[in-house]
């Protein structure tokens, strides 16, 4: 059993750990400026945390390896770094909560399969990387558990099912919605 429930997480239905916490102290660095969280059984998928528009994509091969940034509709900001692999979103796609998103993974300058999780205020402008630890939010804070390292956390949310997204006017999607349309049609009127 977790030592907390939160509000909401990248994670749903998935015991998860904080390994690192929020402003945690670096030798040699700036403080951390973000949370890091992994799951017992790594590679877990990630979800939305807001309704919002996915505004960056990236592959940074000594930094976050792949990551996106969505933008909430409230002027949030969320960064999810170290996927396992490019997200499926583009860039301009809404989520809403509970969206997939990605997986963990431990791509870029990781030590070890997790997810770095960042978040700013945007409302007044655009991600700033490098900035102030002042400049950033707390994620632990958002999802509602201590910022501290070493205790579990569950969200039991609900996951939605991605959607598919017609694509053109050749798209299989919409062909495949028009071929049960006419079947169902020609079915209909031979009985």
């Amino acid at each position: 059993m977790a030592d907390y429930e939160a509000n909401i997480a990248p994670f749903i239905n998935v015991e998860f750990y904080v390994t690192s916490y929020f402003g945690e102290p670096r030798t040699g660095r700036d403080s951390h400026k973000g949370i890091d969280l992994a799951t017992p059984s790594p590679g877990n998928n990630l979800y939305s945390m807001t309704d919002g528009e996915v505004i960056t994509k990236v592959y940074e091969e000594g930094g976050f390896g792949h990551y996106i940034i969505i933008k909430g509709d409230d002027g949030k900001g969320f960064l999810y770094a170290h996927m396992r692999e490019a997200s499926p979103l583009s860039v301009g796609d809404r989520v809403s909560v509970g969206d997939y998103v990605g997986h963990e993974g431990t791509t870029g300058n990781s030590t070890g399969i997790h997810l770095h999780l960042e978040m700013q205020d945007l409302s007044n402008r655009g991600w700033q990387f490098g900035a102030d630890l002042s400049e950033y939010l707390n994620p632990a804070n958002f999802m509602g558990f201590p910022n501290t390292t070493g205790i579990s956390v569950i969200y039991n949310g609900t996951p939605k099912p991605p959607t598919p997204t017609p694509v053109g006017r050749n798209s299989k999607f919409k062909w495949v919605l028009y071929a049960n349309k006419l079947r169902n049609k020609k079915f209909s009127h031979n009985f």
